[in-house]
């Protein structure tokens, strides 16, 4: 999977593994769901209350993040509270919102807020993008071990299946997907699309990168929570994010 160049240390074992993300979705009682999510980069935790309509409360939890300025986005989370358990996906990703916060938190909220209205206890989702070193390469996405999608990729665009020919898996990704798909399928399918966000990091060593500073990756430069203009300054690349790089990415 490959994206626009980031200016941190090569990975000398790119091509040798593959990003990989799992988000597990629990209910705990008749009104509280946990979301777990932990991939080659992150592990937090999002757990909503709700009252059957709306959410009533929200807490996220940083286990494993790779900024220094990640700690805070938590709080940012709050806004979450009150939002109607059956929000449209472009509702619920107001781009100023999505901003505000920390990217996989918020993913990790609102699959919290649809597996709510579900009969069924638990879910896992499991997405896995190998790395891109010589060519186009296939993805895949899960559902409680079953697959939802398989998709051949070249770059970031999918050359397989011929129905979603043409499509980007970065830019642009979220639109169309909320066009394409519905229900478990949309679900799985931007599982698949921050794994593969995720991917573009792969060719990078954060290893090798620790406390390095963030602003130095204008690419993200207001992106998310760590990256906003009034945080990039301070924080840099953390040690615990980096470790995972082997045990999961390689």
């Amino acid at each position: 999977m490959s994206g626009p160049s980031m200016p941190f240390v090569p990975n000398p074992d790119y091509g040798k593994g593959e990003a990989r993300r799992t988000i597990s979705l629990a209910k705990r009682g008749p009104s509280r769901v946990d979301a777990y999510l932990v991939d080659n980069y992150h592990e937090m935790r999002c757990t909503i209350d709700h009252d059957g309509s709306v959410v009533t409360s929200v807490k996220g939890e940083m286990i494993r993040y790779p900024t220094t300025a990640c700690p805070g986005a938590p709080d940012a989370l709050q806004e979450v509270v009150g939002l109607p358990l059956d929000i449209a996906t472009t509702g619920f990703y107001d781009p100023a919102r999505l901003r505000r916060n920390c990217t996989h938190l918020f993913d990790s909220a609102l699959l919290a807020m649809r597996h709510a209205r579900r009969t069924e206890q638990r879910r896992i989702y499991e997405a896995v993008v190998p790395d891109a070193a010589d060519g186009p390469i296939w993805i895949e996405a899960r559902c409680d071990g079953h697959l939802v999608h398989r998709w051949r990729i070249d770059g970031d665009v999918i050359v397989a299946p011929a129905a979603l020919a043409g499509r980007p898996m970065l830019k642009g990704f979220g639109h169309w997907s909320a066009e394409t798909f519905d229900s478990d399928a949309l679900e799985a399918a931007s599982v698949l699309g921050k794994t593969c966000f995720i991917a573009t990091i792969r060719p990078y060593s954060p290893a090798a990168s620790v406390g390095q500073p963030i602003v130095e990756n204008r690419l993200l430069l207001g992106a998310c929570y760590a990256y906003a203009p009034e945080r990039i300054e301070g924080a840099v690349l953390r040690a615990e994010a980096a470790g995972i790089h082997k045990s999961v990415g390689r």
